[in-house]
């Protein structure tokens, strides 16, 4: 299968970044041609603030050029992309709920937009998953289909001598 995994950041330690390098191997070591789709395969210097808006604009206009079985979306930034790449199936991954996340990090004009815009495109899905069940019971508060999907994270990858952060 062709699958195109779309994702605004793969590099750093975060977890979707690992989620969908570990994804993209493991389905590239099952025979599966998986291509992913974030700013540093696209070569994109966005500025932070700027960044999620800009990679959606530009994936969208790259996800037109292939034709994919499956594309493969995480968090909102990727649904824009997603629902205009030729595909068979569109899958998007919450990563928690996204409109709390903006508002959180850019107040709550911007989280209030990203909430209207959540429904809107994750509606055009052809599956919706998360990794934590309060994501799950939210969008399936949506009408959406939401199915719970425990996040693997490999720890093999995590730095072993990073300053530990505590509150």
């Amino acid at each position: 299968m062709r699958i195109l995994l779309l994702t605004p950041r793969i590099s750093g330690v975060g977890g979707i970044a690992q989620h969908v390098r570990q994804l993209a191997r493991r389905l590239r070591r099952s025979g599966h041609d998986a291509r992913i789709l974030s700013s540093e395969t696209m070569r994109l210097q966005l500025r932070k603030g700027a960044a999620n808006a800009g990679y959606a604009a530009l994936a969208a206009l790259k996800a037109l050029s292939g034709s994919f079985d499956i594309v493969h979306g995480h968090n909102l930034p990727a649904a824009i992309p997603a629902r205009i790449a030729k595909a068979k199936a569109r899958v998007m991954t919450m990563h928690g709920v996204y409109w709390r996340q903006i508002r959180l990090l850019y107040g709550r004009l911007l989280g209030e937009a990203a909430r209207l815009a959540e429904r809107e495109l994750l509606s055009g899905m052809d599956a919706v998953t998360t990794v934590t069940l309060e994501a799950m019971k939210y969008y399936r508060s949506l009408g959406l289909r939401a199915k719970y999907i425990p996040n693997a994270i490999d720890l093999s990858e995590l730095p072993r001598n990073g300053e530990r952060i505590s509150s």
